[in-house]
């Protein structure tokens, strides 16, 4: 990974984000932080600091596990779309 590669991780996922209930992200609340949030959530997707795990939700990966290919359990990932929903 490159020092920007790095740079954009590390300043591209919104703080909102990190504070959201089992750091589960809503399509619908990414209005709130993005002016185009199905652009921006592509975005973060990318750059591996989000991971989609339902239609319209997605999760955003724990900070030590950027840029590797983690994935949430899939009792973690249910009880987070409880939790959003």
């Amino acid at each position: 990974m490159t020092t920007s590669d790095a740079r954009r991780r590390r300043n591209g996922l919104p703080p909102e984000f990190a504070r959201f209930p089992m750091r589960m992200v809503l399509a619908a609340t990414a209005a709130r932080v993005f002016a185009h949030p199905r652009a921006g959530l592509a975005r973060l997707t990318d750059l591996g600091l989000l991971h989609r795990v339902a239609t319209g939700f997605c999760v955003a990966v724990p900070d030590d596990h950027v840029g590797t290919d983690w994935m949430p359990g899939l009792e973690t990932a249910a009880a987070g779309i409880a939790v959003a929903a």
